[in-house]
């Protein structure tokens, strides 16, 4: 029997440093169900920077959309009013790019 050709999931994930984890393994897992797991390591590090900048700046909940048929479509949600804001990185700090990243 051949794999579907589309895969949809929708997970809330906890406001804690496991929500990372949690979503690329569910990205993984529905890139498995349509076969389309060629470029998922690029698409988890997409997946923990928005998850980790949600845990980080958001309100809970936090829920992770995932869409594979022609292509990949990810969505992190959380309850925050405020937009993402894209600021200049200091070249000292350990973090601070996520935003840059994904952008």
């Amino acid at each position: 029997m051949a794999a579907p050709t589309r895969a949809e999931r929708t997970v809330r994930l906890p406001q804690d440093t496991s929500a990372a984890r949690c979503a690329r393994r569910m990205l993984r897992e529905v890139a498995e169900v349509v076969g389309r797991d060629d470029r998922v390591e690029d698409f988890e590090v997409i997946v923990s920077e928005l998850v980790t900048n949600a845990v980080d700046h958001g309100e809970p909940p936090i829920e992770l959309r995932v869409v594979i048929d022609g292509g990949y479509r990810v969505e992190v949600t959380d309850c925050s009013p405020n937009q993402p804001r894209l600021v200049r990185a200091e070249p000292q700090r350990r973090r601070g790019r996520g935003v840059l990243l994904v952008d």
